[in-house]
């Protein structure tokens, strides 16, 4: 779901005699997080490495929104710029009226 959308539950109002009942209307109020931004279903996040850890490889924890722990990691050899990108599916906010799906956390190196 996204920033703004919203939710109408038909007929879910106040009841009264003789009146019929009102909507319920939920609009959602996005808030910025310390860590990641959204765009879209994707989740976007900064990591700061070392130059080391950038040419021999790392190994690094990230906590999710749902309060999971990811290994991140990269093989000695594998040389990772600043700028560069990894993106790791299903780690991103559910799809809306899909909840099984998910979109990608994408992790730009710093």
């Amino acid at each position: 779901m996204k920033d703004g959308q919203k939710l109408v539950f038909h007929g879910e109002g106040d009841q009264e005699p003789d009146l019929e009942p009102g909507d319920v209307i939920i609009v959602l109020d996005q808030k910025d997080h310390s860590v990641y931004q959204r765009r879209g279903n994707d989740l976007v996040m900064k990591m700061k490495i070392q130059l080391t850890e950038a040419l021999c490889g790392f190994k690094k924890t990230v906590e999710t929104l749902d309060d999971r722990v990811l290994l991140i990691s990269s093989k000695p050899g594998e040389v990772i710029k600043h700028g560069d990108i990894k993106s790791i599916v299903n780690e991103g906010m559910p799809i809306y009226k899909s909840p099984l799906e998910k979109g990608s956390l994408i992790i730009q190196f710093l």
